[in-house]
């Protein structure tokens, strides 16, 4: 059966399919709209969500006829109702519309813009689980009349949508041509900006199951990614406590954590592999995630977030040696901007950052106290570390890598009985040393200063620490073996600083959630 519905004139889809958006922001917008209606699916329902790329892929590596390829996304969400389909696939609401408020899709622009975007409609088949059959939609026009066709594609007791894209748009879909593109950058990007969605609950189950399909022309499955989680990973794995926000009078919420990002080295700790800078959570990206329904709408560095609507008093001198990266989940009262890709800067956003602006001034000013405090208390150490060594040419190096014993000696001996330590054979051995637990990054500093001072230093180093963290452990046995680079570890009873009281590091897992009322 084949009908016509009306569609509303109200923009053109010329106007819509010239934007700055890259292949990542328009499929996100399609699938932005399974991930939408996950509020209303039953309890315990998985919603899966397929981005297919059917193509002629050649060796396997890359697209060798992009005029062939199509792009289906296939959702199993609760699909449109047939007497919704106007409204729906009109393009933008009307003021007459209730605006889905806080939802992925208030505007009623994405879906259009990415197919608009990305190539032509090749068709839609959608079904609500209250209708007996699918409906079929082959055209996408901006006035006049909609034709509908029945479809047999989901079963009775089935729903979902199935979008398929043709004649695609060279321009915007560049960054799928190759299979290594896909895999460095589309899937550590979607992983990220889905993983709230992504991870897996109590009951061993996700809300979201997201994955990205290679097929050849015949739809057999080439290459599969099942999409995970990406975690934040922060330094000295101290989670910094999420606050949450409510100003009653306005009528908002929204939680805010603030952090530093582990580096490259505390990653390698985790037993975890960063791929390059196209992690959205790579530490020298320094950003910090503004989510909504949770998935986020943008990453933003600490200053560019604050910077713009606070005055002189609040504003973030910029800090490109500390990476910041931190959160902030908008629970109520804020809205997205048209393509969502930024927050409305409305007066409820504009309040909430001059009060993330206050919170992120005390972060960092306590982080420089605990930084200098920790430089003091390595000179204290250096200081009576000295006292305990004697021979010749032994001294401390300024720039804390201590001691350096250059001299004629063949002994150095501790002020400790009955020890000594042979130094004949390791004359300008670099000693790096740490007012706290030394961790994988310590390792990964004696590297650096060896590469860096090659021909100085030999292929040895002491790292002095009162205690040795278990990923410290593992780099250095891995040094060892592959680069053939012997890290001594020696702790500060080792070299008599037995009653030296040194401040370890914290670890802390499960924070609780502090709540401040406005």
């Amino acid at each position: 059966m084949t009908q016509t519905i009306p569609i509303s004139p109200r923009l053109t889809k010329s106007v819509f399919a010239r934007n700055s958006m890259d292949f990542t922001a328009l499929i996100k917008e399609l699938i932005d709209n399974p991930v939408a209606e996950m509020a209303n699916t039953p309890d315990g329902f998985v919603t899966k969500v397929e981005v297919i790329i059917n193509a002629n892929w050649g060796d396997g590596a890359r697209i060798i006829d992009l005029d062939s390829a199509r792009i289906v996304i296939k959702d199993n969400s609760v699909g449109i109702k047939r007497n919704l389909l106007s409204s729906c696939l009109s393009v933008g609401k009307e003021e007459s519309q209730p605006k889905s408020i806080h939802s992925l899709h208030e505007h009623g622009f994405g879906m259009k813009i990415a197919i608009w975007s990305l190539g032509d409609l090749e068709y839609i088949i959608t079904k609500d689980k209250g209708e007996k059959t699918s409906t079929k939609i082959i055209d996408l026009p901006t006035e006049g009349k909609l034709s509908i066709f029945d479809n047999d594609l989901f079963c009775e007791n089935e729903s979902g949508t199935v979008i398929s894209i043709n004649k695609l748009n060279k321009e915007k879909v560049f960054s799928i041509v190759r299979k290594c593109d896909i895999s460095m950058w589309v899937v550590p990007y979607l992983s990220a900006v889905y993983s709230n969605l992504l991870v897996t609950n109590q009951m061993n189950k996700k809300r979201l199951e997201l994955s990205i399909i290679l097929q050849d022309l015949k739809e057999n499955e080439i290459t599969r990614w099942n999409l995970e989680p990406t975690e934040m990973y922060w330094r000295n794995n101290k989670i910094d406590e999420r606050q949450s926000i409510n100003n009653k009078k306005l009528d908002y919420s929204a939680d805010f954590n603030l952090g530093i990002a582990a580096s490259d080295a505390e990653y390698t700790q985790y037993g975890k592999e960063l791929r390059g800078k196209n992690n959205p959570f790579h530490p020298w990206n320094k950003k910090i995630s503004i989510y909504i329904n949770d998935r986020i709408i943008c990453r933003k560095s600490l200053e560019d977030l604050i910077n713009p609507h606070v005055g002189e008093d609040l504003k973030i001198s910029g800090n490109y040696i500390v990476p910041y990266q931190g959160s902030i989940i908008l629970r109520k009262g804020f809205k997205t901007t048209l393509f969502k890709d930024d927050i409305e800067p409305d007066e409820n956003y504009i309040d909430l950052i001059k009060r993330i602006a206050i919170k992120a001034k005390a972060f960092i000013s306590s982080e420089a106290n605990r930084t200098q405090k920790l430089l003091n208390q390595e000179k204290d150490i250096r200081e009576k570390l000295c006292k305990n060594w004697i021979g010749a040419g032994c001294y401390c190096d300024p720039h804390r890598k201590i001691p350096i014993c250059n001299g004629e000696a063949d002994i150095i001996k501790y002020n400790k009985p009955h020890e000594e330590i042979d130094f004949k054979k390791d004359l300008g051995t670099l000693c790096e040393l740490k007012a706290e637990e030394a961790d994988a990054l310590s390792c990964y500093q004696i590297l650096m200063y060896l590469e860096t001072c090659s021909g100085i230093y030999k292929d040895k180093a002491w790292l002095i620490a009162p205690s040795f963290s278990q990923g410290c452990k593992n780099i250095v046995q891995k040094f060892e073996k592959e680069k053939g680079i012997k890290i001594l570890m020696k702790s500060f009873s080792d070299v008599g600083l037995d009653n030296f009281d040194s401040t370890k590091k914290t670890r802390n897992r499960n924070k609780k959630l502090k709540t401040v009322n406005i």
